[in-house]
């Protein structure tokens, strides 16, 4: 169950972080019933842009969704790394012109570096954010922007707590580690 409180934290938190306004447009790429979608449902309705809806079968085309987003100016995207993957490698990638993309958040799964690289090299204005949050959450609870991926692939980086989040490396009794130290992610805030 969502709460209001958490909801509305999360949803001024994506709209700093994107910095998204009223001529940001997004599609959605799951279902609107899952926390995957929220990303792109609330944040950009909120903020007086657009909200694209495809059926399942026009987001999982490659070729479909790449033109439907240069065609329509989209923004910016939250989807899998798995949905991305296959547009990174879609034939002719590199020439979508996808000029207005400014954002694409990726989360759910683990980042394949080699995605975000060849649509930085094809396009280097597109930012990327690595987006974690489990179940428990309000849809996200960690996220970073990926500014070197050298340092990503080296050291994959989950990010850092977003507003009105915490973050403990805890032990398997739920004991505090320090700073360094291999341990279970602990989540508190308003978001959980």
């Amino acid at each position: 169950k969502i709460n209001r409180k958490s909801l509305i934290n999360y949803i001024g938190w994506i709209q700093r972080s994107l910095e998204l306004s009223s001529s940001d447009r997004t599609v959605l790429t799951a279902s609107y019933d899952a926390d995957l979608g929220y990303t792109s449902l609330f944040p950009v309705l909120c903020s007086g842009g657009e909200l694209h809806l495809l059926s399942r079968e026009q987001y999982q085309s490659p070729s479909g969704l790449l033109g439907y987003i240069r065609d329509t100016g989209i923004s910016y995207v939250k989807m899998t790394p798995s949905l991305f993957s296959t547009l990174a490698s879609a034939p002719g990638f590199e020439e979508y012109g996808l000029e207005e993309l400014r954002y694409i958040v990726l989360g759910g799964e683990a980042i394949r570096v080699a995605d975000v690289e060849r649509a930085s090299n094809a396009y280097g204005h597109i930012r990327f954010m690595n987006h974690y949050g489990p179940t428990e959450t309000t849809i996200g609870a960690i996220a970073g922007e990926i500014e070197d991926l050298d340092e990503f692939l080296s050291r994959p980086d989950i990010g850092r707590p977003i507003d009105g989040s915490s973050v403990y490396i805890l032990d398997r009794s739920g004991g505090l580690l320090p700073e360094g130290v291999a341990g279970e992610i602990g989540i508190g805030g308003v978001g959980v």
